[in-house]
């Protein structure tokens, strides 16, 4: 079998896998759960993770190539059975991957992940919805690749593809039984399969405390910095900021005290402000302001600390 039969092998395999998901407990869950299940059927949670064709990543590929700088590899995209084949050329050198999968529920950005025979890479364009670009994905090497085979992407060993797949998937890998593309259901409650089938109880991580809540999420939203904690790269790591805030450290503020799980993130000023005066009476010098309905705009304000990306900055506290 040549590269190229074993590469289509290898990417049909979890291409199956990925295509015939068991989708009975989250349609059980509904049964008891209607609200939160119609909430959650339109969240960023349960889009973590997708197939190409219904990503916007593919809608949005332009008809010609995709180009790196003056002189390098000129990326060719080709959608088959919902995997997307994508070529690196530059002269008579080339290489071709096929992406499965697509992480990111496409609110911020979305970044395809592949194979390249038997290895696993990072790709190394993603789609920005900010702008409705592509660029360069997050943490990879501007310029022109030294191979077609970076050009492609990053590569990723087993470790950190569980990892990407842990946070973005439920079950495991797409070969393991049970796999679900998306934050289901079971990811946070563990034990709702068998609680359906009326079998035992469910966990339900709302009832932990404040702190322990916040390292719950942080699981995948992160809890520890990226180097130094003041580096405005970690702006985009919620729970890290929200644990050097005052409200967290001496108050009983979790995530859950601001966001819903089930649905994706609110976006009324007036929402936010009516949990911050659940503990804070509004002071004297916000009286006469314009901007007093809005307690988010000065103390937790939105910057953009990568390209393409900007993150409310969840470390409150006076400026």
């Amino acid at each position: 079998m040549n590269n190229h039969a074993r590469l289509w092998a290898l990417a049909m395999f979890f291409h199956a896998s990925f295509s015939h998901v068991n989708l009975a407990s989250a349609q059980d869950c509904a049964r008891c759960h209607a609200k939160e299940a119609a909430r959650y059927a339109t969240s960023a949670h349960a889009h973590s993770l997708k197939k190409p064709g219904d990503s916007q990543f593919f809608r949005a590929l332009p008809p010609a190539p995709i180009g790196e700088a003056r002189g390098g590899f000129l990326l060719n995209y080709s959608l088959h059975d919902n995997l997307l084949r994508v070529q690196a050329v530059r002269g008579a050198e080339s290489a071709t991957g096929s992406i499965a999968w697509i992480f990111g529920a496409g609110h911020q950005a979305e970044t395809p992940v592949g194979v390249i025979g038997t290895t696993f890479f990072e790709h190394r364009v993603s789609y920005y919805a900010a702008n409705g670009r592509f660029g360069l994905t997050i943490g990879q090497q501007g310029g022109i690749s030294s191979s077609a085979e970076s050009a492609l992407g990053r590569s990723l060993d087993r470790e950190e593809v569980k990892r990407c797949f842990g946070c973005h998937a439920t079950g495991g890998l797409p070969e393991e039984p049970g796999f679900t593309p998306g934050v289901s259901c079971e990811r946070c409650h563990p034990g709702a399969r068998e609680h359906a089938e009326g079998k035992g109880s469910v966990s339900n991580p709302g009832r932990l405390s404040a702190r322990a809540l916040v390292h719950f999420c942080a699981a995948c939203h992160r809890d520890r910095p990226e180097g130094d904690p003041d580096a405005s790269i970690n702006i985009r790591y919620q729970a890290v900021r929200l644990m050097r805030s005052k409200c967290f450290q001496h108050g009983n503020l979790s995530c859950i005290t601001c966001h819903d799980p089930h649905a994706n993130v609110a976006s009324d000023a007036a929402f936010y402000r009516e949990r911050c005066l659940s503990c804070h009476q509004i002071l004297k010098n916000h009286q006469t302001e314009a901007r007093q309905g809005d307690c988010i705009e000065c103390h937790m304000p939105r910057s953009a600390p990568l390209p393409h990306l900007a993150f409310t900055d969840h470390y409150i506290r006076v400026r």
